[in-house]
């Protein structure tokens, strides 16, 4: 009990006087206690956890912010760290599923890069040995994931019209 204790309250870090969850911490394994922190997970969490993955860089946001604006001096400076993230993305929705029944968590997300709230783009996130596996799929005009998600266990792709030779055809994507 103490052991779970004392986990609990290292993955919770504070964060601009918040609690954030740190999803580096954790090891993603199906189970009762990681369902707990899961749940607690916030969207702003998520944002990070994507951005920090998909830099690409290994800058911390503040520090891409930084960088961003001695390039543009006047563009953004008076943004938080998180106003300045949802200038280029922002996480719609996002659950914790076992999408290949492997006992290990995915994270599968929906984001907008757009500014418009086009959903457009669910990113799945995989905890593999030590690090952390990416992977895009781009969509057009989703519609609401989190039913199908938390039933089936699986990303439910939307089909698409396609013209081929003046002939439509409905395709899986």
């Amino acid at each position: 009990m103490l052991k779970a204790i004392l986990l609990s309250s290292f993955m919770l870090l504070q964060a601009g006087g918040s609690e954030r969850v740190d999803l580096r911490a954790i090891s993603w394994r199906v189970s009762d206690e990681n369902d707990k922190i899961l749940k607690t997970t916030k969207k702003q969490d998520v944002e990070l956890l994507i951005f920090e993955i998909t830099s690409g860089d290994g800058k911390s946001l503040s520090e891409w912010k930084s960088d961003y604006l001695k390039e543009f001096p006047t563009a953004n400076a008076d943004l938080s760290d998180i106003d300045f993230l949802h200038k280029i993305f922002t996480v719609g929705e996002f659950r914790f599923v076992d999408l290949d029944s492997d006992g290990i968590y995915e994270l599968v997300a929906s984001l907008d890069n757009t500014g418009r709230a086009f959903y457009n783009t669910i990113k799945v996130i995989r905890k593999r040995g030590g690090g952390l596996e990416s992977q895009g799929i781009t969509s057009w005009n989703p519609k609401d994931y989190s039913s199908s998600l938390s039933e089936r266990k699986c990303v439910p792709l939307p089909k698409r019209r396609l013209s081929v030779n003046g002939a439509s055809v409905s395709v899986q994507q």
